[in-house]
C-alpha cells in the first residue's frame, strides 16, 4: 500500500474501538498494521470489526502461552509502533509491556490507551462505553428522554486520535513532511 507511512510497521493489539481505531488510521495511512487477535477471533463480534480492521493483516495468539508471547515479542522487535488499549499493568504481566518491549527494540513507539491512568482508582475497571460515560458525568439518564447534548458516536472515537497523531509526529519514524 502507498500513502506516508508506507515502510511503517504496526502491531495492534486493540480491542473494541479505541485501540483498533487508532491502528486503522495509521493503516489508511499506507503503514504496515498487524492485528493480533485472540483465539476464536475478535473479542467484540460486530460487523463494526469490518470496519476497524480493514486493510490489516490479522494474526491470531493466545498471549497466555508461551509460544505465541513469543511470536508476539518476535513481531514487536520488528514494529516502528505498537498500540494496545487493555487496563494497566495488563500488557506488563504478559511480557508485552512497553519497558520490556522498549529494551529490545529501543526506536519504538508504544501507544498505550487505557480507560484509566495507571494511578486512577477505577484503573482495574474495564472501560466500557457506559462506565466512561459514567465517571465523565456525560450520562444522566432521565426518565423518557436521552441526556442533553448526547454524541455517543463521537465520545469514543476522540481518545483514538491521540496516539495517532502522537505516533504519526513522531521524530523516530523519520518521515519528512512537505
Amino acid at each position: 500500500m502507498t500513502g506516508a507511512l508506507a515502510g511503517i510497521r504496526v502491531i495492534d493489539f486493540g480491542h473494541y474501538i479505541a485501540g483498533p481505531l487508532a491502528a486503522v488510521m495509521l493503516s489508511d495511512q499506507g503503514a504496515d498494521v498487524i492485528h493480533v487477535d485472540p483465539p476464536g477471533g475478535p473479542r467484540w463480534q460486530s460487523p463494526a470489526d469490518a470496519f476497524f480492521h480493514r486493510g490489516k493483516r490479522r494474526i491470531a495468539l493466545d498471549l497466555k502461552h508461551a509460544s505465541d508471547r513469543a511470536t508476539a515479542q518476535r513481531l514487536v522487535a520488528s514494529a516502528d509502533v505498537v498500540i494496545e488499549n487493555f487496563r494497566p499493568g495488563v500488557m506488563d504481566r504478559l511480557g508485552l509491556g512497553a519497558q520490556a518491549m522498549t529494551e529490545c527494540n529501543p526506536l519504538l513507539i508504544y501507544c498505550s490507551i487505557p480507560g484509566f491512568a495507571a494511578d486512577d482508582p477505577r484503573a482495574g475497571l474495564a472501560a466500557w462505553e457506559g462506565i466512561i460515560a459514567a465517571a465523565t458525568e456525560n450520562c444522566k439518564p432521565r426518565a423518557g428522554e436521552p441526556p442533553p447534548e448526547w454524541d455517543a458516536h463521537v465520545r469514543p472515537i476522540r481518545p483514538c486520535l491521540w496516539p495517532r497523531t502522537s505516533a504519526v509526529s513522531s521524530p523516530r519514524l523519520g518521515l519528512s513532511w512537505p
